[in-house]
């Protein structure tokens, strides 16, 4: 995952437009999800000192996510595995 983001960064020279905290937004303060979207853009370039100080909890977050996606995946296969061993 961070060589894809060591590759996306030198490759594309481009700015992601982010959606502004609608939290912050409305009532002036920052959520415990502030942050987050850019915290995790930073791990994928690398820069973990700048995800820390955007927002901390992306690394509890992230591999949560991570996980539960791989999961997910992991389930689906075996389901498909264990469908196709009955038929």
């Amino acid at each position: 995952m961070i060589l894809l983001g060591i590759f996306w960064k030198k490759r594309c020279n481009f700015k992601v437009k982010l959606v502004p905290c609608p939290i912050k937004k409305v009532f002036g303060v920052r959520c415990p999800g502030c942050g987050m979207t850019r915290a995790t853009l930073a791990i994928l370039t690398g820069d973990f000192r700048k995800a820390y100080s955007l927002n901390p909890l992306v690394f509890i977050v992230v591999p949560l996510v991570v996980w539960g996606i791989l999961d997910a995946i992991g389930r689906v296969v075996e389901t498909k595995h264990t469908m196709g061993n009955n038929v």
